[in-house]
């Protein structure tokens, strides 16, 4: 196995790591870009926010070496400029504890901080696909047959999905 591309999903990325240590593990730039840019809402109204949008946004684009260090460089700077508000702490009387202020924009950029290790293999090993659409879809061709047949017993919906991955890999 070459290597396993993932939406990052922390128990995966666990499981790969431990079973297949040598294994390349590439984070999903669709799903990292897609989580960012749902927890950022469409309109952000900081300026920080707009900044790690309009960033993520060009993540699809990144072709070579040389885009690939200059969106990293272009991320710490903004990280770095707005490291005071990504780490702002409030304390809410509510609950009686401390939160940070700025919620979603941290979660967005200890995202992508945290992804950015595994995030541009694609670029030194083109046989690694950079996101997870082609199994997704293969997937979804998957869920959309085992719907039609949905009164199958567990036992049976076994079977039928073995048969449905035998008959897919004959045309490969």
């Amino acid at each position: 196995m070459l290597s396993v591309t993932c939406d990052g999903k922390k128990s995966i990325i666990r499981a790969v790591r431990k079973v297949y240590q040598q294994v390349t593990l590439q984070r999903c730039t669709v799903h990292v870009q897609r989580n960012v840019r749902n927890w950022l809402t469409r309109k952000p109204k900081s300026e920080a926010a707009k900044e790690l949008r309009y960033l993520i946004s060009l993540l699809h684009h990144i072709k070579n070496v040389i885009e690939q260090n200059m969106w990293i460089i272009a991320f710490n700077q903004w990280y770095i400029i707005y490291k005071s508000i990504i780490e702002e702490k409030v304390y809410r009387k509510q609950s009686g504890r401390w939160w940070y202020k700025h919620r979603l924009l941290r979660r967005s950029a200890i995202s992508i901080k945290n992804a950015i290790p595994d995030l541009f293999h694609f670029i030194q090993t083109p046989a690694i696909p950079k996101s997870t659409n082609g199994i997704d879809s293969y997937f979804g061709h998957l869920k959309t047959n085992l719907k039609i047949h949905r009164g199958l017993s567990a036992v049976n919906k076994k079977s039928f999905i073995l048969w449905f991955l035998h008959m897919k890999s004959l045309r490969l």
